[in-house]
C-alpha cells in the first residue's frame, strides 16, 4: 500500500491541496472502502444473483472477478476527490 500510495502521488495525482499526513490517511480510508466494496459485491454476485438467475458456471470465481473490478474504477474517484484534491 505504500508503494501505491507513492506511485500515485508521483504519477497518477501530481498536485494536491493538503498535506502527505491528510493524503495518507485518506489513502487508506479509501482502500478499506474499495476491500468492503469487493466483499459485499462478490458476495452479493456468488450468494444472491447468480443463483436467481440460474448461473453456476464458475460462479464463485466470475463474482470475485467483477468484485475485484468494481473498486478500481471507485478506488479511483475516491482517490482524485478525497485523496488528492
Amino acid at each position: 500500500m505504500c508503494v501505491a500510495f507513492k506511485l500515485d502521488k508521483l504519477f497518477v495525482f501530481k498536485e494536491s491541496d493538503h498535506g502527505t499526513s491528510w493524503q495518507a490517511m485518506m489513502f487508506v480510508f479509501v482502500n478499506l472502502i474499495g476491500v468492503l466494496q469487493t466483499y459485499l459485491v462478490s458476495i452479493a454476485f456468488a450468494e444472491w444473483l447468480f443463483p436467481h438467475w440460474g448461473f453456476s458456471w464458475y460462479a464463485r470465481e466470475i463474482a470475485h472477478l467483477i468484485g475485484i473490478s468494481v473498486p478500481t474504477i471507485t478506488s479511483y474517484i475516491g482517490h482524485k476527490y478525497l485523496t488528492f484534491r
